[in-house]
C-alpha cells in the first residue's frame, strides 16, 4: 500500500494531496500493467473510471488519427467521467504500460473534497482543448 501512495504521489495532479487523501487514493484505485499494441479504451466507449500512466507511452487516437502521445504522469478519460458521455478518443499503449485506475465514485468524491484536484483537472482539460485545431466556419 505504501509503495501504491507513492506512485500516487508521484502523478502530477495529486502531488499536492495530504497523506490522509493519497490513502483514499491508493484504497480505492488499482494498477494494472497493458502490453504495448493493446488498445487501452475504445473510442466510443462508456467509461466508469480515469486512467493515470504511471509508465510507457500511448497514443490517442480520433477517427483513426494519432491527434497526442501520452507519457508518465498523463491521464486520460476524464471528459467521460464528468460528462457522462461516449469516450471522444481510443488510446493505444505504444510500449509496456502501467496505468493507475481510480473508479468514477471515488474520483468524484475526490473532486468534491479537493479543490487544488479540481482546478489542475481543469488547466490540463483547458490546455488540451487549447491544442486542438478549431473548426472553420
Amino acid at each position: 500500500m505504501n509503495d501504491k501512495r507513492q506512485l500516487i504521489a508521484s502523478i502530477p495532479l495529486f502531488a499536492t494531496l495530504p497523506g490522509s487523501k493519497l490513502k483514499e487514493v491508493a484504497r480505492s484505485s488499482d494498477v494494472i500493467s497493458v502490453p504495448a499494441g493493446t488498445t487501452i479504451v475504445a473510442e466510443g466507449t462508456f467509461t466508469r473510471e480515469i486512467c493515470f500512466l504511471t509508465s510507457g507511452s500511448a497514443t490517442v487516437v480520433r477517427d483513426g488519427e494519432p491527434i497526442a502521445t501520452l507519457s508518465q504522469g498523463d491521464y486520460f478519460g476524464e471528459l467521460s467521467l464528468i460528462d457522462g458521455q461516449p469516450r471522444s478518443a481510443s488510446v493505444v499503449a505504444d510500449t509496456d504500460v502501467e496505468l493507475l485506475i481510480v473508479n468514477k465514485r471515488e474520483f468524484n468524491a475526490l473532486l468534491e473534497t479537493c479543490p487544488p484536484v479540481a482546478r489542475e483537472l481543469m488547466v490540463g482539460m483547458s490546455a488540451r482543448l487549447r491544442e486542438q485545431p478549431l473548426p472553420l466556419g
